[in-house]
């Protein structure tokens, strides 16, 4: 077996004196079996994504059938990315030209700009 040298706080130290008082055992057994069970789990928990992390902490929530019905079907992401590059360059235009799109894809049906509504 091979020893391990690690340098714990005092109040490390202390709790684990207390937990293995409790479970019987002398603190060099508990930290290997603690040691152990952590690498255990951690060789073995799948990797998770920012979705499940987000869903797990309560950051996220479901669409609202009002913008559930707002989905078109076969535009992506990067599709819509992509068409706003293919604007003309000059800020102004390009925000009239992404705020059109948005509208023609009914991504965007009002839009409050310079003080007046498109639709």
């Amino acid at each position: 077996m091979s020893t391990l040298t690690i340098d714990l706080s005092p109040e490390t130290y202390q709790r684990l004196e207390e937990q293995a008082r409790r479970a019987g055992q002398a603190p060099e057994t508990l930290s290997r079996e603690i040691l152990e069970t952590a690498l255990e789990m951690r060789e073995t928990a799948k990797p998770r994504t920012t979705r499940e992390v987000l869903q797990t902490a309560g950051s996220t929530r479901s669409l609202s059938p009002t913008l559930r019905s707002r989905i078109i079907p076969g535009v992506t992401l990067m599709r819509f990315v992509k068409s706003l590059r293919r604007r003309p360059v000059r800020p102004w235009v390009t925000s009239f030209a992404s705020i059109e799109v948005l509208r023609r894809d009914r991504l965007l049906p009002r839009c409050q700009c310079l003080g007046k509504t498109l639709r």
